[in-house]
């Protein structure tokens, strides 16, 4: 079967912009950040395209199921262990200066939405959500990237047998169940990384493999070790998208976690039940402590360290420059 190469992929499935609608312009600066109210009344500030109807997910090569990261083992201790990780650096978000001060700051009378645990998943820890972009370069990006774990780096990637994919998701697709709305614009969250990915998220269950979700559609390509080369170079080798920043140091320390407070504990067992649909109770949790050697402790172990110096101003000049780049229309819902 013959297939196209990334670049003329792009050119059949990538839509062009709304720019106008009955007199109305859009927003079509992709590095912009638009208002936007979510079910719960609060803003999101959705980065790139203002109106983009389709979300991206691009892989080097296609997986058995694709799931989220925190449902790819089997072994129920090991996602208990991880949940706890991820629940400690969202505990660390909370005493982050930047993030605690925007969960008291409004935006046109509205609070902003903070997700934690979608930063978390964008720090790689791991969660039931699933990373989408509204930027189709992005998903060209993971797409024809792979990481590296010796080098600690992502690498061009080519294989000219196996060919890479694009999944796309219909976003007008998620309003046909408003009671189950998984999919939500997370955009801008403070710490750089959503921001520069423009992204996105949907909330899997354990048993749901995304590319069998109504409204998605796949695309493979074949590789070319020259377009891998060049995506590669436009986004600085990567770094572009994942900026250094002390979130990183820490969220790297996170994943090494073995020993976790009371409260992290108690929230992971609420958390594991939840999003694996098991009714663990207490013995079995015990069991799970003993058998992934977890330590309970009074103080978490990893702090912000000389981050919690920084003067309150700083921040809020940070949340000033936000602001002023934020772009915002009226509208009604009917």
């Amino acid at each position: 079967m013959f297939l196209p190469k990334l670049n003329s992929l792009k050119q059949k499935i990538v839509k062009k912009p709304i720019v106008s609608f009955r007199g109305i312009e859009f927003g079509t600066d992709v590095n912009a950040l638009h208002a936007m109210g979510n079910i719960d009344g609060k803003v999101v500030l959705k980065s790139g395209l203002e109106m983009t109807f389709q979300q991206y997910r691009g892989q080097i090569k296609e997986h058995t199921v694709c799931n989220a990261n925190l449902y790819r083992t089997l072994d129920t201790n090991e996602i208990f262990l991880q949940i706890c990780r991820t629940i400690a650096f969202e505990k660390l978000l909370d005493k982050h200066p930047y993030i605690k001060l925007l969960k008291t700051i409004k935006f046109q009378n509205s609070e902003l939405y903070i997700n934690n645990t979608a930063i978390a998943q964008h720090y790689e820890l791991q969660t039931p959500y699933l990373d989408l972009t509204g930027n189709f370069d992005v998903a060209s990006f993971f797409a024809t990237s792979k990481f590296d774990n010796i080098t600690n780096e992502y690498k061009p990637y080519y294989d000219s047998i196996e060919p890479g994919i694009i999944y796309i998701y219909n976003e007008l697709a998620h309003f046909t169940n408003e009671d189950d709305i998984k999919f939500e614009y997370l955009g801008w969250q403070g710490l750089p990384r959503p921001e520069e990915q423009k992204g996105s998220i949907y909330h899997l269950q354990s048993n749901e493999d995304f590319s069998k979700i109504g409204g998605v559609r796949k695309h493979y390509f074949k590789h070319s070790i020259s377009i891998s080369k060049k995506i590669w170079n436009t986004y600085n080798k990567g770094k572009t998208l994942f900026p250094d920043d002390t979130a990183a140091d820490l969220a790297n320390e996170c994943k090494k976690l073995l020993s976790f407070t009371n409260s992290e504990i108690n929230i992971a067992k609420v958390r594991f039940n939840q999003w694996t649909h098991n009714n663990f109770k207490d013995e079995d949790f015990l069991s799970i402590l003993e058998k992934k050697n977890i330590i309970i402790v009074e103080k978490p172990k990893l702090d912000w360290g000389l981050i919690m110096d920084i003067q309150e101003s700083h921040w809020l000049n940070k949340i000033d420059e936000t602001f002023q780049k934020t772009k915002t229309r009226m509208c009604a819902y009917l």
